[in-house]
């Protein structure tokens, strides 16, 4: 027969307390352990965010649509190729469209300072010549002015513009070419063609000679005198034939010199 000390019990009843502790807690492990999802199931702390059911429903229309969309487009490939050419061809278009209107606006400006140019080319060549320059070149104009007086024989031209009075005398667009009055201007000074420099010294009773395609008049001075720049009543229409010239006044800015003179004799072409 087997005798156990106190040791041996002792012993014994630690493995079996052991034991029994083992058993026990196994029994609640191996369920946890065969079901995983209970492993990772433990509470996750997190903050709770309202949400809107029409925002909902709108943004799910939404995505719900422009899934669609894609799918209704990536279904046919052909009509994707389709609207990525039209897409580019429009773009080609716009882009040619832009390009072209910007090169017409550079030809249009380009243009535009030519011709700015080209008249100031042509006014400094005009300021260049010299007043027998000027008078050799236009001996064929028929349309002219003559004062015996001041060897003075020189051809019209139409307008007041500085261009015109640069190189011609000036023929007022308002007033007669033939009868009535007769209106003409030119510069005195400060020009290398200053055709009524000398008017100033005619005399009541000088001749002034006017050719033109009509024919020939000759006028005799009646009037020289100083008038106010804003004065031009002596370019008014007249019953009488009649030529007024008018000029600058040396040193009076605001006053200008007025020659009046009446007709004589009238020769007429015969054509």
């Amino acid at each position: 027969m087997i005798s156990y000390t106190n040791k041996n019990v002792s012993i014994l009843s630690f493995i079996l307390a052991v034991l029994i502790f083992s058993i026990f807690h196994l029994n609640s492990l191996i369920p946890s352990i065969l079901n995983k999802s209970k492993v990772f199931s433990r509470p996750i702390y997190y903050s709770q965010i309202p949400i809107n059911d029409q925002n909902i429903k709108t943004s799910n229309s939404n995505l719900a649509n422009s899934e669609k969309a894609v799918i209704l487009e990536y279904e046919n490939p052909i009509n994707l190729q389709l609207n990525i050419k039209q897409k580019r061809l429009k773009d080609i278009s716009i882009s040619k469209t832009d390009n072209k209107n910007v090169i017409n606006e550079k030809l249009i400006n380009s243009a535009k300072n030519e011709n700015i140019l080209k008249n100031n080319v042509s006014s400094f060549n005009e300021e260049q010549k010299t007043k027998r320059q000027v008078i050799n070149e236009n001996k064929q104009n028929v349309w002219r002015l003559q004062i015996p007086k001041l060897n003075l024989d020189v051809h019209i031209k139409e307008g007041t513009s500085s261009n015109v009075l640069l190189s011609a005398i000036g023929h007022f667009e308002n007033t007669s070419k033939w009868n009535g009055n007769v209106g003409l201007a030119a510069h005195n000074r400060g020009y290398k063609c200053n055709f009524f420099q000398d008017i100033k010294n005619l005399k009541i009773g000088d001749e002034i000679i006017y050719l033109s395609a009509n024919g020939k008049k000759i006028y005799k001075v009646q009037i020289n005198k100083v008038i106010s720049e804003t004065d031009w009543s002596y370019l008014n229409q007249t019953k009488n034939n009649c030529i007024t010239l008018i000029t600058c006044e040396e040193n009076r800015g605001n006053c200008r010199r007025c020659i009046q003179a009446i007709e004589i004799a009238d020769y007429k072409n015969i054509s």
